[in-house]
C-alpha cells in the first residue's frame, strides 16, 4: 500500500512542477496593451533580460526596471536599468496555458484512480482467499 501511495505522490509532485504557466512569444503591441506578467523575457541583440512580476514598469515604449541580464557568452548579471522597445528583439511573458492544465490533471487523475483500483482490488483478492 506505501508504493501506491508513494506512486501517486509522485505523479502529484509532477503536475506541480510542470505547472500551469509557460512563456509565450508575443508581439511589442500586444505586450504593451497588458504590460503586468509573472514574468517576462525580453531578448535583444547583446543579452536576455528576465524581468519578475512588479520589478519592472512601462512608459512610453520604454521599460524601466530591475531584473537579471543574460549576455551572449551566458555571464549572467544584475540588470537596473531602462530599455527602449525599438532594442526589443522579441519579448516572452508567462502567462497562465489552460489545455496544458486540463491535460495534465487529467491523465494525473486517471492514473491516481488506476492506482487506487488496483490497490483496492488486489486487497480484497487477498481477503477473499
Amino acid at each position: 500500500m506505501k508504493k501506491y501511495i508513494a506512486s501517486i505522490l509522485i505523479l502529484c509532485l509532477l503536475l506541480q512542477f510542470t505547472g500551469c504557466y509557460s512563456m509565450q512569444k508575443v508581439t511589442k503591441d500586444e505586450f504593451l496593451q497588458a504590460s503586468d506578467y509573472p514574468e517576462l523575457l525580453v531578448m535583444t541583440k547583446k543579452n536576455e533580460i528576465t524581468f519578475r512580476q512588479g520589478d519592472y514598469t512601462v512608459r512610453n515604449d520604454t521599460i524601466y526596471g530591475q531584473g537579471t541580464s543574460k549576455t551572449i557568452n551566458n555571464i549572467e548579471e544584475p540588470f537596473d536599468s531602462t530599455l527602449g522597445l525599438t532594442d526589443v528583439e522579441e519579448i516572452q511573458i508567462e502567462e497562465f496555458n489552460v489545455g496544458n492544465t486540463i491535460v495534465l490533471a487529467s491523465v494525473t487523475i486517471i492514473i491516481v484512480v488506476g492506482f487506487l483500483t488496483l490497490a483496492i482490488t488486489s486487497t480484497w483478492s487477498l481477503n477473499f482467499k
